[in-house]
């Protein structure tokens, strides 16, 4: 049954929509209030801060630049109390020279270091005392004056910038007492106040701050702006009233520069009556604060937008059963093209409430009757499905027996296979090892012809060398023989030296006669006398020496003729005889070569009809493993067939008592 409504296009104001809005709005309110509130605290937090900030970055940067004098007065302090510890005030070349060794060594804050005597001669650092005027005076100087007035103490002067070079220096002295206890002299150095890197550094000058240093009349000694250290042209320009005010009070506060209000700090020097001073637009207050507001706001934003995705997660969650159950009937009670527009979604509740009571009775009725329809019809297909069953039963076992059979049949052709591979392993290892064969014949071959050549060629080298060691011992021999030569020379100096002998003694018996006159004669007889009995000895060394010669080449020509005896009656055989053997080596390795060939082909030959026969045994298993296979496959397909109807039966039952369930459940409702 229909219900007659008007049917449109526009939107359904949903339960959903109208939670989310006012959960939505709800929450707005609160988290400006929240903002609000916070950011006030937060105002006047960083104000407080802010005016902390600058009054710390004062102090901090005013004490560094303190730390600076003081350090440099120290130094001053300890140069003079040294000078006099040592009295070297006397000796004024060493002073110069001390003076001197400082020249480099102080860094670039000090611009020069030097001592200056009440007589008026002074030494400096940089030597730059030799560019003073003559009529130039030390003791009129402030300096000198300022230093020599404070006793003990170190004295500093007021800033001054210097002509040559346009730095704001400050002088700081300190005096030197004679013995006497007198003022003797000055030690001074000149400190550039412009070159206070380290202050520099220390002012953050990215959040807007800048600094100036006032002297003890509050003139503008310098001032710290943007990274630089700036001198005013004017060194009497005079910080204003507002400045000097908060000054005089000794705390933070605020005063209007011209360009919008500016905090300011201030630090005094103790010693030296400067003062250091911090200042900072409120400008940069007034943007923090801007960045909060900010940050309120998009933390708020994102809070409403975290609130809504959550309040749509949760609602939808909530929801979501309603919202199915709905759609459910809209598609399948209603249908969701013949589902009119409401203008609530309660409306579409109700419509849809009283469209499921209509429909649902109506439904109830046609599934008893179904019900009375399915249970019969479930009664006859479980009747053929048994019949079925036992059919699939006798194929089943008829399929298991035949698949015994090919089972045998496969196991038999693989125990063949395997009996031809291992046949087929065995010819092939015989036809490797006739391949072997043939190849270790083939080198041996190559090895006796090469060796058979080598002792041919040792044969004929041996002959030569017998041949030619024959003729060279000949020779020698024959050389030898020549020796004799020297024998018969010998004999006959032999003769000559007993002749000269016997002369020699016949003038020393003539000489004798002569008495005195003949005694020249005499000597020079027995001179000859003893010259001819030498040479008598030598010869006899000589021929005993010619016989060792002589005895030493028989006995080699003997030795070598016996070795060139045996070279010709043993060893030139004995070669003859390894040609021999090696010539049957060759033919036997031939012989081998041949049959190990004949070997290897018909290996070959009898290992290819195994492969055939082993690639058609292959063939036919593979049919086997097919046709074992096929069965397996119709046996399982039949036993799934089986299962299968054993399931449908099951299913059948079951949908007999799910019908008889739902009779009797559509018969529980009182329609």
């Amino acid at each position: 049954m229909e219900t007659n409504v008007k049917r449109g296009n526009g939107k359904t104001l949903t339960i959903k929509s109208r939670i989310t809005r006012t959960v939505i709005l709800l929450n707005v309110i609160v988290l400006l209030l929240l903002a609000s509130i916070l950011t006030t605290i937060a105002n006047f937090s960083k104000a407080a801060l802010f005016r902390k900030e600058v009054k710390m970055q004062a102090e901090y940067s005013g004490s560094k630049l303190e730390s600076l004098i003081n350090s440099q007065k120290t130094f001053v302090k300890g140069v003079a109390e040294s000078t006099e510890a040592y009295d070297l005030l006397e000796d004024k070349e060493k002073m110069k020279s001390v003076i001197r060794s400082y020249n480099g060594e102080l860094g670039d804050m000090v611009t020069d270091l030097y001592i200056a005597y009440s007589d008026n001669t002074v030494f400096m650092m940089t030597g730059s005392e030799e560019k003073l005027p003559s009529d130039f005076k030390v003791v009129d100087r402030q300096w000198y004056k300022d230093a020599a007035n404070s006793g003990s103490k170190v004295a500093v002067s007021d800033p001054y910038v210097d002509a040559s070079t346009g730095q704001l220096l400050i002088t700081i002295s300190c005096q030197i007492k004679n013995t006497q206890g007198n003022t003797a002299g000055v030690i001074a150095e000149d400190f550039a106040l412009s070159k206070q890197d380290s202050v520099l550094k220390s002012i953050n000058f990215k959040d807007g701050e800048n600094a100036f240093l006032l002297d003890k009349n509050n003139n503008y000694m310098c001032r710290y702006e943007n990274g630089a250290i700036s001198v005013p042209k004017d060194v009497n320009e005079k910080a204003s009233g507002n400045i000097t005010g908060l000054i005089e009070k000794g705390t933070l506060g605020e005063y209007n520069s011209g360009k919008g209000n500016v905090f300011l700090s201030s630090y005094t020097l103790k010693d030296d009556g400067f003062t250091f001073c911090v200042t900072q637009s409120d400008r940069i207050l007034i943007s923090s604060v801007i960045e909060l507001i900010a940050i309120a706001c998009l933390i708020s934003v994102i809070s409403i937008i975290i609130t809504v995705i959550v309040m749509n997660i949760v609602i939808s969650r909530n929801l979501k059963p309603v919202s199915g159950f709905m759609d459910f009937i809209k598609e399948a009670v209603v249908g969701k093209n013949k589902m009119p527009h409401m203008k609530t979604e309660t409306e579409e509740i109700k419509y849809l409430a009283d469209e499921m009571k209509t429909r649902f009775i109506g439904t109830i009725k046609q599934t008893s009757a179904i019900a009375r329809d399915i249970g019969g019809s479930v009664d006859n297909t479980t009747g053929q499905i048994g019949r079925m069953n036992d059919s699939i039963t006798e194929i089943s076992a008829t399929m298991e027996e035949t698949a015994a059979s090919v089972d045998e049949q496969t196991a038999k052709i693989q125990a063949i296979d395997s009996a031809c591979r291992e046949v087929e392993s065995g010819v092939g290892d015989l036809a490797q090892k006739a391949s072997d064969m043939a190849e270790n014949s083939a080198k041996v071959i190559e090895k006796v012809d090469k060796i058979v050549a080598e002792l041919l060629k040792s044969r004929d080298n041996t002959i030569s060398i017998t041949e030619t060691s024959r003729k060279e011992l000949a020779d020698a021999i024959e050389g030898a023989r020549s020796i004799n030569d020297i024998v018969s020379i010998s004999e006959s100096i032999s003769d000559i030296s007993d002749q000269t002998n016997l002369l020699s003694l016949n003038a020393s018996i003539e000489a004798a006669r002569a008495g005195e006159a003949g005694l020249g004669f005499a000597v020079v007889a027995e001179q000859i006398q003893h010259l001819s009995q030498n040479t008598s000895t030598e010869i006899e060394k000589i021929n005993e020496i010619i016989e060792n010669v002589l005895n030493g080449v028989n006995t080699l020509s003997a030795k070598s003729q016996a070795i060139l005896d045996f070279i010709n009656d043993n060893v030139i055989p004995d070669y003859n005889k390894f040609s021999d053997l090696a010539d049957s080596y060759t033919n036997d390795a031939r012989y081998y070569n041949d049959v190990s060939g004949t070997l290897g082909a018909t290996s070959e030959e009898l290992s290819a009809s195994i492969t055939n026969i082993t690639s058609s045994i292959s063939t036919i298993s593979e049919i086997q493993t097919q046709l074992s296979e096929g069965v397996e496959n119709i046996n399982e397909n039949l036993q799934a067939m089986s299962a299968g109807s054993a399931t449908v039966v099951s299913a059948a039952s079951s949908m007999k008592n799910q019908s008889d369930s739902l009779s009797r459940t559509v018969g529980s409702f009182n329609i």
